[in-house]
């Protein structure tokens, strides 16, 4: 997973990787309580069995929210000293 992806400035497989899998953890965890939100906003009854209906709306979103992020803070760490905490 280490190997790089051509053409993306030294990009690793495995920090894509992550992103898609976050992604995919911070949907099915998200999902139901974002379905239950919304019910209550908006004076609906919820049905338990009805909690992943948004997924399908969710997943992309959070999927391409949580790759960009991994890929924006590889790509900071790689070409600027931007993430530096030593001081001194």
């Amino acid at each position: 997973m280490r190997e790089q992806i051509k053409g993306c400035g030294g990009l690793e497989r495995r920090v894509v990787a992550a992103g898609v899998i976050s992604g995919t953890v911070r949907s099915v965890l998200e999902c139901p309580f974002e379905y239950a939100k919304v019910k209550q906003q908006t004076g609906q009854q919820w049905n338990p069995l009805k909690v992943y209906k948004g997924f399908t709306t969710l997943y992309p979103r959070s999927t391409i929210i949580m790759t960009t992020y991994f890929v924006q803070i590889d790509c900071w760490r790689r070409h600027t000293n931007m993430m530096d905490t030593k001081t001194g």
